[in-house]
C-alpha cells in the first residue's frame, strides 16, 4: 500500500515506549513531592495528561519523531510510475495524507499508552484530583486543563485531537510543497525550519506572539494558556487544514495566469499584509492591559491630533487611509488614459461620466472602512479583547460615537481626499503631482501645524474621540469642504465640456 513506507505500525516505533515512560516516571516523582509538601491527594489523571501535554517531551522528543518519518515518507514515496497510476497530484497527496493519518494515531497510541502506563497504581477517579486545582509552579499543564474542562477525559480526547490534526494539517502542506519543488532538499530544510520555530517557540519567542507559536498547537494546555480558550488553536489548525485540501485543486496547474495576476496585483497584497501586521502589532501592544474592542479601534487608527502625536499612529493612518487613496489614483489614472472622445459622448458630457466613476469609488470607500473594521474587530478577538460596550481610554464617549466618527468621519475624509486627488490630476495633467501634493498635506497632522483644523487633513483619525473636538462638527468641516471641491469640479467639468 505504501511505497518504502517500511509499514506505519512498524515494531521500530516500540523504541519510543521505555523513553517515554522513563520521563514520564520522573514527572510522576515529581507530583508525588509536590502533594506531599502541599498535602493533598492526586490521582492517575494528573501523571498521564502530564506525560501528554509536557511541552519539554514533546518539543525535544516526539515532535521530532513525526517530523523524521514524515521526511523520510515523503522523500521515498514519490515516483512518477506511482503518480501515473494514482491519475493526479493531488490523489497522490490524499494517498500520503491518508498513510500519515495511520502513522499519527499509531505513534499517538504509544506516547499515550507510555504516559499512563507511568501512572498505574494510583486512585482512578473520573473527576480533577486536589492537586489540579492549585495554582503552583510547575502545576501549570493540570491547572490550566482543570480550569478549561469538567473532567480529565476530556482533556485527554482533546489533546489527543490537537496534536493529530496539527501534524496533519504540516504532513499536508510538506507533501504539497513536494509535490511543487519535487526538492529533497526543500523538505529536508522545511523540516529543520519547523523544528527550529517550535524551539525558538518554546524558549524565545514573547507570549504576545502566541498566534505563531508552534507550541500552541501541539500541546492543548499551553494553546488555553495562550489564547484563554480551549477552541481557538483548534478552529486556527481546522481553518489551515481546509485551507490546504482547497489548494489540492490547483496542485499541478499551468499557473501562467496566476503568476500574471501576483504580478499585478502585489501592490495590493503588500498594502494587505502592511495593513493586517499594524492591526496585529497595535493588538499584541496593549494585550496585557483591561481595554476593550473600541479601545483598540481608537488606539489602531489614532493617527494624531493637536494634543498628542507619536510616528507609528501617523504612520499607519498614512499607510491605511492615503495607501487606499493611492490605489484610486491608479484607478484614475487608467480611466483618463483610456479616455477619448467616443467615451465622452458615450456618457454625453463629463460630468455623468464622473459620476459613474466617483459612485464606483464611494462604494468601494465603504467597502473598504467596513472591510479594515471587520478585519480589526477579528484580530481584537483573537487577543481576547472584551466586547463591552464601553470604552475605556474615556468611560463617558459612547460607542456609538466611535463608529459613528469611523464610518461617516471616515467616509467623508476618503472622499475629501479623492476629490482633491481628481482636481489637481485634471488640472495639471500630471497623476503624480495630485500625489504629492496629497503627502504634502501630511505635514498639516503635525502638531501646531494646523491650529483650528483649518485644513481639512487628517480630521478623521480616531484621537480625536478623546480631544474635546466634537465628531459632528468634525462632520459638518468635512461636509462643507467636499462641497466647495464638488462646486469647483462641476465648474472645471462644464468648462472642459464647453470647449470640447
Amino acid at each position: 500500500m505504501f511505497t518504502k513506507w517500511k509499514t506505519p505500525i512498524s515494531n521500530y516505533w516500540f523504541i519510543a515506549f521505555p523513553i517515554i515512560i522513563l520521563y514520564t516516571f520522573s514527572s510522576r516523582h515529581s507530583i508525588t513531592l509536590r502533594t506531599e509538601s502541599e498535602n493533598v491527594q492526586y490521582n492517575f489523571w494528573d501523571v498521564g495528561l502530564t506525560g501528554v501535554s509536557d511541552l519539554y517531551l514533546i518539543v525535544y522528543f516526539v515532535f521530532p519523531l513525526f517530523l523524521m518519518k514524515t521526511g523520510q515518507q515523503l522523500t521515498n514515496s514519490f515516483d512518477y510510475t506511482h503518480l501515473i497510476r494514482w491519475g493526479s497530484f493531488k490523489k497522490w497527496i490524499l494517498h500520503n495524507v491518508k498513510g500519515f493519518s495511520i502513522f499519527n494515531v499509531f505513534l499517538l497510541l504509544i506516547w499515550n499508552a507510555a504516559s499512563f502506563a507511568a501512572a498505574l497504581g494510583l486512585p482512578f477517579s473520573f473527576q480533577w484530583s486536589e492537586l489540579s486545582r492549585l495554582d503552583l509552579d510547575g502545576n501549570d499543564i493540570l491547572f490550566t486543563l482543570s480550569n478549561h474542562l469538567s473532567q480529565p477525559l476530556y482533556a485527554l480526547i482533546l489533546q489527543f485531537l490537537l496534536f493529530f490534526l496539527t501534524m496533519l494539517t504540516i504532513q499536508l502542506f510538506l507533501t504539497i510543497l513536494y509535490a511543487i519543488t519535487k526538492s529533497k532538499r526543500t523538505i529536508y530544510f522545511s523540516i529543520a525550519f519547523l523544528y527550529a520555530v517550535a524551539i525558538l517557540s518554546f524558549k524565545v519567542f514573547p507570549i504576545s506572539f502566541k498566534w505563531i507559536l508552534l507550541p500552541n498547537y501541539l500541546s492543548l494546555f499551553h494553546g488555553a494558556a495562550s489564547f484563554n480558550s480551549i477552541w481557538i488553536s483548534f478552529m486556527i489548525i481546522i481553518l489551515l487544514f481546509g485551507i490546504g485540501l482547497l489548494a489540492l485543486n490547483y496542485i499541478g496547474r499551468d499557473f501562467r495566469a496566476v503568476r500574471h495576476i501576483f504580478i499585478t496585483s502585489w501592490p495590493i497584497l503588500l498594502f494587505a499584509v502592511i495593513v493586517c501586521t499594524g492591526m496585529v502589532y497595535h493588538a499584541s501592544l496593549y494585550s496585557d492591559e483591561t481595554l476593550t474592542i473600541w479601545d483598540i479601534w481608537i488606539l489602531t487608527f489614532y493617527g494624531t491630533t493637536n494634543d498628542a502625536f507619536q510616528i507609528l499612529s501617523l504612520s499607519f493612518y498614512v499607510i491605511a487611509f492615503m495607501g487606499f487613496v493611492y490605489f484610486v489614483q491608479l484607478i484614475l489614472q487608467k480611466q483618463l488614459t483610456e479616455m477619448s472622445h467616443y467615451s465622452i459622448i458615450r456618457h454625453k458630457s463629463l460630468l455623468k461620466w464622473f459620476n459613474g466613476w466617483f459612485l464606483m469609488i464611494m462604494w468601494y470607500t465603504g467597502l473598504f472602512l467596513l472591510s479594515l473594521a471587520l478585519l480589526l474587530f477579528t484580530i481584537s478577538a483573537g487577543f481576547d479583547y472584551s466586547f463591552s460596550l464601553h470604552v475605556e481610554l474615556q468611560q463617558d464617549l459612547p460607542v456609538l460615537q466611535v463608529g459613528y466618527h469611523y464610518f461617516v468621519n471616515g467616509f467623508l475624509q476618503i472622499i475629501f481626499y479623492v476629490i482633491l486627488v481628481f482636481l489637481i490630476t485634471w488640472l495639471t495633467k500630471d497623476v503624480m503631482k495630485s500625489f504629492v501634493i496629497l503627502l504634502i498635506s501630511i505635514l498639516f497632522m503635525f502638531p501646531g501645524m494646523n491650529p483650528g483644523a483649518f485644513i481639512p487633513v487628517g480630521l478623521n483619525s480616531m484621537g480625536q474621540l478623546l480631544t474635546e473636538a466634537s465628531v459632528y462638527m468634525i462632520s459638518i468641516q468635512l461636509l462643507i469642504a467636499v462641497v466647495i471641491e464638488v462646486i469647483v469640479l462641476v465648474y472645471v467639468l462644464k468648462r472642459r465640456d464647453f470647449m470640447i
